[in-house]
């Protein structure tokens, strides 16, 4: 199945079971990543990667990677404490805390 083929079948961008509404980025983005050999197409183990992220090694290596790299922000290829503690995505809910600002 190729991207274009999924999206004329499932709009909206509805992901899961969980109702989670996806923006057509992410699901383009959520393709590539199933997509292990490129092609621009979803053969039958694809889908199921496609379709469960969490449960394929190869998706999570690629999610896991792009994590890592987001985190490193002096692209050194690891993450220090402090580009951890102050990575906005793990500040969300403490951003007003001065003690973890301090670190």
């Amino acid at each position: 199945m190729s991207l274009m083929q999924y999206v004329s079948k499932k709009c909206p961008w509805r992901a899961d079971d969980d109702d989670h509404v996806y923006t057509e980025q992410e699901q383009r983005h959520k393709f590539r990543q199933a997509d292990e050999n490129g092609d621009g197409v979803l053969n039958q183990l694809e889908y199921v990667a496609f379709k469960n992220p969490m449960t394929t090694g190869y998706v999570l290596n690629r999610i896991a990677q792009e994590l890592l790299d987001d985190f490193d922000t002096d692209k050194d290829g690891r993450v220090s404490l402090d580009e951890f503690v102050h990575h906005k995505a793990s500040r969300h809910e403490d951003e007003d805390d001065t003690e973890i600002s301090n670190l």
